[in-house]
């Protein structure tokens, strides 16, 4: 919870090559009938679905992306655990 930023980046590039490596896109490929709902409205998904939409296929640059939104969303969470008054106490 409380890793250093680099230590944090390097766990989120490795396990989102490893869902790349896993299959993530067959996966999305197979909910995409189903992409109009909320729960689809996720890091991961959204990215593949916008990559398609502009015909900009490339997996790297998915993988890429996917690797970006989901530091951003990791800062978003340890800044509101840090103005949490129980993050003190932790």
């Amino acid at each position: 919870l409380f890793a250093s930023p680099e230590m944090l980046r390097e766990r989120i590039n490795r396990r989102v090559d490893q869902m790349i490596d896993m299959g993530l896109e067959d996966e999305v490929r197979n909910v995409t009938p189903f992409r109009q709902f909320n729960t689809l409205n996720t890091v991961g998904y959204k990215e593949f679905f916008e990559a398609w939409d502009m015909g900009n296929y490339n997996t790297h640059n998915i993988a890429e992306t996917i690797k970006t939104h989901t530091w951003q969303y990791a800062k978003k969470q340890l800044t509101w655990i840090k103005r949490d008054s129980l993050a003190d106490k932790v």
